[in-house]
């Protein structure tokens, strides 16, 4: 016979009963001035955007870029095989494929 694991029977709706009513209150309170409450989640999701933008563009413009002495090497042989997968891509794309198809929607 499997373990089966039982609960004791608590009076559970007496803890959440006190929490339930200040809770209900608290959502009356809420519901009583809904504009008020519409207008300050508007006002934090504009400060949150503004914050945002500030940290992602105004920021990173006036950051200290670090400027490498070591320029970029180019590797032509790698360039060169990529050229020519793509020409080589490009002449399978540019021909179809030949067979007889019919159309679908006659």
């Amino acid at each position: 016979m499997p373990n089966i694991i039982k609960l004791p029977a608590g009076n559970f709706k007496g803890i959440s009963g006190s929490l339930g009513k200040g809770f209900k209150k608290f959502l009356l309170k809420l519901g009583t001035r809904a504009f008020l409450v519409i207008l300050l989640l508007l006002l934090i999701t504009i400060c949150f955007c503004a914050f945002l933008f500030y940290k992602y563009t105004a920021l990173v413009k006036t950051a200290d870029l670090e400027v490498s002495l070591i320029p970029a090497k180019f590797k032509e042989t790698i360039y060169q095989s990529v050229i020519k997968e793509w020409q080589a891509r490009e002449v399978i794309f540019n021909n179809p494929l030949q067979g007889d198809y019919t159309d679908p929607f006659e």
